[in-house]
């Protein structure tokens, strides 16, 4: 059982420049107010116009659209509320920022450090996290339509910057050749869908391990790198090759 406390509100981040040999960001901060419907109803993963009631529209850019896809299909949330959650650890501060960076538009307020602490042991784990206004409901209920996320049979988008940014938040370099994608917690019937995807998207052939992981080979692993490559944030190159 673990507590939480959000403390270290970030202002806005604008980066500077990339130090391409640390691979880090140095980062600027200002403070910006957006105004954006409050909620948003019937919306398929494939559009961009997000509906609200009173006839209120806000419309994805398609950049945003494929990131926010990645992040769901990766360590993203979608809560009953129609908000999506993105966090990550304190090391992919950077990463997160990047993210905010991109969403700010369709985000509720600045990421903020969160703060765990083990209640059985005493240590503590630290994170940042934002979260995105309540304009997806209709995704909630096309990825987790039983209350567990799934891969859906209709998603059709599935871009090298929905797939760079689903490997930075669950995908593994093994050994310089191959890469493991973190599929365990999808059901069967998804993972075959993530083939599928896979196959279908970028002529990548994949296998699902004992273990629930998909795994891409030497030969493939080559090819996946070469269509995500671009979009590989600074602070993330340590998963490419």
């Amino acid at each position: 059982m673990s507590s939480v406390r959000a403390v270290d509100q970030i202002s806005r981040p604008l980066p500077v420049r990339a130090n391409e040999k640390s691979g880090s960001y140095r980062w600027s901060f200002a403070r910006k107010s957006v105004i954006i419907p409050r909620e948003v109803g019937n919306l398929n993963v494939n559009m961009l116009i997000l509906k609200a009631r009173k006839n209120v529209t806000l419309k994805l850019s398609e950049e945003q659209r494929d990131i926010l896809l990645g992040c769901i299909l990766g360590d993203g949330y979608i809560t009953e509320r129609g908000q999506i959650q993105v966090e990550q650890s304190a090391l992919q501060r950077d990463y997160v920022l990047w993210k905010y960076e991109k969403l700010q538009s369709v985000s509720y307020g600045l990421p903020k450090q969160v703060i765990r602490i083990d209640r059985r042991n005493g240590q503590s784990t630290i994170a940042y996290r934002f979260w995105t206004r309540q304009f997806f409901r209709s995704w909630r209920k096309q990825f987790y339509p039983d209350g567990k996320k799934i891969f859906p049979n209709n998603l059709e988008v599935l871009s090298p910057i929905s797939m760079a940014v689903w490997y930075m938040d669950d995908g593994h370099l093994m050994e310089k050749r191959r890469i493991l994608l973190s599929t365990e917690g999808f059901d069967p019937e998804s993972r075959s869908r993530i083939q599928e995807a896979l196959l279908r998207s970028f002529g990548i052939r994949s296998s699902v391990k004992a273990n629930g992981k998909t795994l891409i080979g030497t030969k493939n692993t080559k090819l996946f790198i070469e269509r995500i490559k671009s979009f590989i944030v600074p602070s993330m190159t340590y998963k490419v090759p």
